[in-house]
């Protein structure tokens, strides 16, 4: 099985559960800062728990493989809690097919400038530091690294890079207004052309 389809079949895993789980939690009510926050999921820590923006040349580049690796655990993280929790209430019930409407985004943490304009133009869906709701997480995309043979290796080049979210219907309009209004370019709707292959 190649990369590509190894992580595709992930994916319509992980879309399936975070339906599941999102759906009990989005009532007509539902507060944009909060509804997606679950306390269950709630990930050890945040993206950016260390500053490396004083660091040149290869100290850079050593603490940026180093941070994406963090990165990277604390998706998979939310993403296996998820699982095991609708496993153990059969939530699911063995059904991984999407059924409802969702789309998907791409949050790049590195790109972020914290400047708080998403998180008010979405009424929170977005933190402060452009952050969707983790309980959305489905994936971390990783930047290559020449040097590891990493699963995701060679997305980053075709548009895929940081955190892969599934946002449900009704926060479209929300995350929408985020997007519209971010400046730096770290939240964009997946772009299905430069996924092909990985989602069909």
């Amino acid at each position: 099985m190649s990369n590509s389809s190894a992580i595709g079949e992930l994916l319509r895993i992980r879309i399936a559960e975070t339906e599941a789980w999102c759906q009990v939690r989005v009532p007509v009510s539902a507060d944009a800062r909060t509804s997606l926050r679950s306390e269950e999921l709630r990930p050890d820590g945040k993206f950016f728990p260390d500053s490396g923006t004083h660091l040149t040349g290869i100290e850079f580049a050593n603490w940026y493989r180093e941070q994406e690796k963090k990165n990277e655990m604390l998706v998979e993280s939310v993403a296996n809690r998820r699982s095991a929790l609708l496993l153990s209430t059969s939530q699911c019930g063995g059904d991984r097919v999407p059924k409802s409407a969702g789309k998907l985004l791409i949050y790049t943490p590195f790109y972020s400038t914290g400047d708080t304009l998403a998180s008010g133009d979405s009424e929170g869906f977005f933190d402060d530091d452009d952050s969707p709701p983790w309980d959305t997480f489905l994936f971390y995309f990783s930047r290559p690294n020449p040097q590891t043979n990493s699963l995701t290796a060679g997305f980053s080049a075709a548009g895929l890079e940081g955190v892969l979210c599934w946002v449900p219907q009704r926060y479209w309009y929300l995350a929408e207004a985020g997007i519209r209004c971010n400046p730096c370019g770290c939240l964009k709707w997946f772009d299905r052309e430069h996924g092909s292959g990985i989602i069909d």
